[in-house]
């Protein structure tokens, strides 16, 4: 029962989803072996997942189970760590350097409660050694999943209770990519295992039933399904520390803020989606910052701020909307944000009744002061607005509406313009181009600008307009 989960079992799979193969590894001890199981080679929990995703879902070709028992942490080291004397020693056929070897998408890991006891090793240790495992996993390309600890029904009370302390430590530590086995095997009456899922042979491992709930456990987890990436602290966008899984985010992710951390977008970043945690915060203050949200072919992205964007420089551009949401805070002092929410297609454009910046009037904050928002395309709907925003602009503010290129249509009368515009804005640029229908900016409320520029498209004024203050 030492190690369950997944550092030592080489998936070769294949995505038919994604028509592409994976790799993954699972490394632990016992119980990511099978003992316990009757028979083990049908009944293990990683048998059944195995069964699951190749014949079930054909996603999974192959499983190599490194897992070995009596096995703790130490033996899956890299194989360049030499321990302190007392230790064990790193397991060349089946430690974290022999499971990147497979090149796995996937690695994870299962040391559940070898050496956890009271009086086995430090807490420290164990956390130190889980991370650094992780940490390789990472650094070799592969996403990490870590095992909390099991309960063992042959421990002590003070070491059973040192389980369930170590289990809150590795979900705290790890997050996301910790999967708890814990709490659905513990008797809460002795802490040791719940009955129905204790082996018959032992006070150690589990039967059946204790194998087939790893095995929902691992399944519910939807270890393939791991396009989300969220912060794992505070941090700038290109350190991998930044980031849960230890690897920056691509164009195929979807990041995650997470409440009471600020990513500092540092350089060049693109990827599917982004949502801002309340009490989390974004930043782009660097010049060369080019922050791409969402793609050109699919105008449907929603950049939901529940925290705090933050724009002093460079470019975000925003293929969909940007959604301030109520007790959120938007601050731009300079820079530009760039929203298309268009596509000239209803199905990968903003759906109906949704606005391409749309700032909540309960929003905390709200400080448009420098810099420039462009809007490159009317809204698609009809029911849909460029802008809905109660705060005013500032005087050193520029909205740009159009890029002076497109010409793809929108249902909306209005326009770029409509009924929830502020009252107030700084500098307003209409390049809306001239063909195309409704590419026009129609004002339906009274509005203030500091100056206005025409380059191209029609101004329309259905509310008085006044140029300058």
């Amino acid at each position: 029962m030492r190690a369950l989960f997944l550092a030592g079992l080489t998936v070769l799979l294949t995505l038919a989803s994604f028509a592409q193969s994976k790799r993954v590894v699972v490394m632990g001890s016992s119980t990511a072996f099978g003992t316990g199981a009757q028979p083990e080679t049908d009944s293990s929990w990683v048998r059944r997942v195995s069964h699951y995703y190749k014949y079930q879902n054909q996603v999974v070709d192959t499983i190599v189970n490194l897992a070995r028992g009596g096995y703790d942490p130490y033996h899956g080291l890299p194989a360049w760590y030499t321990p302190a004397p007392g230790y064990n020693v790193p397991d060349p056929l089946r430690n974290i350097t022999k499971a990147t070897s497979f090149s796995p998408d996937i690695i994870m890991i299962c040391f559940v409660s070898n050496n956890f006891n009271e009086g086995g090793l430090p807490t420290d240790s164990i956390m130190r050694v889980l991370q650094l495992l992780k940490d390789s996993a990472n650094k070799a390309g592969s996403v990490c999943f870590i095992s909390t600890t099991q309960p063992r029904s042959d421990f002590n009370l003070a070491s059973r209770l040192r389980l369930k302390v170590l289990k809150d430590s590795i979900i705290n530590r790890f997050g996301f990519y910790a999967v708890n086995l814990y709490d659905s095997l513990v008797n809460p009456v002795d802490w040791g295992i719940r009955p129905d899922c204790a082996s018959p042979y032992d006070l150690v491992h589990l039967n059946n039933v204790g194998h087939r709930v790893i095995a929902n456990l691992v399944i519910a987890k939807g270890i393939f399904n791991v396009s989300t990436t969220r912060t794992r602290k505070s941090g700038n966008w290109n350190d991998p520390l930044t980031w849960d899984k230890g690897i920056i985010p691509g164009e195929n992710d979807s990041i995650a803020v997470q409440a009471g951390h600020t990513l500092v977008f540092n350089s060049q970043a693109h990827v599917r989606n982004l949502s801002v945690a309340a009490g989390a915060t974004v930043i782009l203050s660097n010049s060369a910052t080019d922050v791409q949200i969402g793609k050109a072919e699919n105008c449907r992205t929603a950049l939901a701020i529940n925290g705090t964007l933050q724009v002093n420089e460079g470019k975000l551009t925003v293929f969909g909307s940007l959604q301030q949401m109520p007790g959120s805070s938007f601050q731009m002092t300079g820079g530009e944000l760039i929203i298309n929410g268009n596509s000239g297609v209803e199905l990968s454009s903003v759906a109906d009744g949704y606005n391409l910046f749309d700032i909540a009037p309960e929003t905390a904050t709200f400080e448009f002061s420098g810099g420039t928002l462009q809007i490159v395309n009317p809204p698609f709907s009809a029911t849909s607005e460029a802008i809905r925003c109660t705060f005013n602009f500032g005087e050193n503010s520029t909205l740009k509406l159009g890029d002076g290129n497109s010409t793809i249509d929108c249902n909306q009368e209005n326009g770029f313009g409509g009924f929830l515009l502020p009252e107030v804005i700084g500098r307003l640029v209409i390049d809306a181009s001239g063909a195309g229908n409704n590419r026009v900016f129609r004002n339906m409320q009274p509005l203030t600008v500091k100056g206005l520029e025409v380059l191209s498209g029609r101004v329309i004024q259905s509310a008085p307009l006044t140029i300058g203050y």
